[in-house]
C-alpha cells in the first residue's frame, strides 16, 4: 500500500460501527458507521454512498440479515433495516423506535428478533412493526446478552 492510497473518511465523528460483507455483485464492502451515517466503503476505493440512517442515535451494531441481502443497523433503542442487493445503499424500513436499549438483534424466518436491556426479546415482522414481546420472569437489567437462534419462531 502506498501513501496516497491512505486517506481520512472522516476525522470530526469516531467510528462507532464497523462489518464487513459483500455487495449485490459479490465484491468486499466495509460498512462505517459514523454518528447517525452509514458509508459504504467497496475494495479499497474512497467511500462510495453515505446516508443518514438515523435521526439522532449513534449506530452501535450493523449486522447482514435475509441471506446477505439487507442490513439491521442499530444504533441506541432505535432500528433500521437497509437493502444491500442495489448498487447505493437503500432504506427499506426507516428508523422504529423500540421502548428499550437494543444489545442484540438475530433473524427467525420471516421475524426480527430484539434483545433489550431490561431482558425482554422484541419480536418484529422485516418492516419492524412489533409483533409480540417474551419477558423472562426475572426483572433484572441487563449488561450484555448474545441471541442465538436454534428454531423457527
Amino acid at each position: 500500500m502506498k501513501e496516497e492510497d491512505l486517506f481520512s473518511v472522516n476525522l470530526r465523528v469516531p467510528v462507532t460501527a464497523l462489518a464487513s460483507c459483500c455487495d449485490s455483485s459479490g465484491r468486499p464492502m466495509t460498512l462505517v458507521g459514523q454518528g447517525c451515517f452509514l458509508t459504504a466503503i467497496r475494495g479499497c476505493r474512497r467511500p462510495e454512498d453515505r446516508i443518514q440512517v438515523f435521526q439522532a442515535p449513534a449506530i452501535h451494531m450493523i449486522r447482514p440479515a435475509r441471506d446477505f441481502t439487507s442490513l439491521l443497523v442499530v444504533g441506541g433503542k432505535s432500528v433500521s433495516r437497509l437493502d444491500l442487493s442495489t448498487e447505493q445503499l437503500a432504506i427499506v424500513a426507516k428508523e422504529t423506535v423500540l421502548s428499550d436499549w437494543i444489545w442484540d438483534c438475530a433473524e427467525s424466518g420471516d421475524s426480527l428478533l430484539f434483545l433489550t436491556a431490561h431482558n425482554r426479546v422484541v419480536v418484529t415482522d422485516l418492516d419492524l412493526t412489533a409483533v409480540k414481546t417474551f419477558a423472562a420472569e426475572e426483572k433484572c437489567i441487563l449488561y450484555s446478552g448474545l441471541l442465538r437462534n436454534t428454531r423457527e419462531i
